[in-house]
């Protein structure tokens, strides 16, 4: 057997270093995005991609652009829905049913965590729907800001509750808070 030497997937990268809701790390593959954090050092931003499996990353603005402008279009209110192709390879089955089912939520209005179990066809794991919105790999684009509790209350949102971020995102779309 001959040793050959193993592809590894590309990931490109770049920042957003000041947007509305602050610093936004992007990723892509060359399938489609693949990340989406806030706020964090470049060091720290890589070391979660590396947490993942084995990457070749790449800064690269160029790859990386076209994902930036929506995200950029959308908190300066140009566009209400994403058309960016997603690389949701690292998810679960479930993961990606949720994510999907929350693809779905309108602009400018919210869904429960409930609803949304209800809606992948299994009503008692709200909880587990919760579970897949914390790994949520792109906020923004695949938005859990617009899943809250059923009692009205925000929840999380990048592991803060009640995050100024979910409000200010909730509040860009016009979405009335109780």
């Amino acid at each position: 057997m001959t040793n050959k030497e193993v592809s590894l997937p590309t990931i490109y990268y770049d920042c957003i270093p000041d947007s509305l809701i602050g610093r936004i790390w992007t990723a892509a593959s060359d399938t489609g995005l693949t990340t989406i954090e806030f706020d964090l050092s470049e060091e720290r931003f890589l070391e979660n991609i590396h947490s993942r499996g084995r990457t070749k990353l790449i800064k690269d603005s160029r790859n990386i652009i076209y994902y930036q402008n929506q995200i950029n279009d959308y908190l300066m209110g140009n566009i209400r829905n994403f058309t960016l192709p997603l690389d949701l390879n690292q998810q679960t089955p479930f993961q990606r049913k949720v994510l999907m089912a929350i693809r779905e939520i309108p602009y400018g209005q919210v869904s429960t965590y409930a609803e949304i179990a209800k809606r992948i066809k299994q009503p008692t794991a709200y909880r587990a729907v919760g579970q897949a919105l914390r790994r949520n790999p792109m906020p923004i684009v695949i938005p859990c800001h617009r899943v809250i509790h059923s009692d009205g209350s925000l929840g999380g949102y990048g592991g803060t509750l009640g995050s100024e971020r979910k409000i200010t995102l909730l509040k860009l779309e016009g979405t009335i808070l109780a």
